[in-house]
C-alpha cells in the first residue's frame, strides 16, 4: 500500500467495516485518494500528509484533480470533512447541489 493511502486510512480508521467514503458525495466505491496540492514529478513526500490527502470518487479526482480554480473549495471542504467526518452530500445539500452544477460547465 502506497504511503499517502496508509496516512489517510490510519486518521479516518479506514477498515473492511469502516471503508474510505467520498469526502463530497459520501459514496465509498471507487474511491481514490487525490492530493490537494500535487506531488510533482518528483513524487515530493512532503505532500503525504493528512492536510493534504482527501478522499474523492474516481471521477472527481478525474475531473477536479489538479485544477487550480477547485483547490480552495477541496482544501475547504477537505478541513470540515476532518473535523465532522460527514460528507458535503450530506452535511449541505444546498452547497452540494450547487457543487454539481458547476460541474456541468467542465
Amino acid at each position: 500500500m502506497s504511503r499517502h493511502l496508509k496516512i489517510y486510512d490510519n486518521y479516518f480508521d479506514v477498515s473492511l467495516f469502516n471503508p474510505r467514503r467520498c469526502e463530497l458525495t459520501g459514496l465509498s466505491s471507487p474511491v481514490e485518494i487525490h492530493h490537494i496540492d500535487a506531488r510533482g514529478m518528483g513524487g515530493r513526500k512532503s505532500m503525504d500528509n493528512i492536510d493534504n490527502l482527501m478522499a474523492l470518487t474516481k471521477e472527481l479526482h478525474y475531473l477536479l484533480g489538479d485544477k487550480k480554480q477547485w483547490k480552495d473549495f477541496l482544501r475547504d471542504q477537505h478541513q470540515i470533512y476532518m473535523e465532522t467526518r460527514i460528507p458535503l452530500y450530506e452535511r449541505d445539500k444546498k452547497q452540494f447541489l450547487s457543487f454539481r452544477l458547476s460541474l456541468r460547465s467542465l
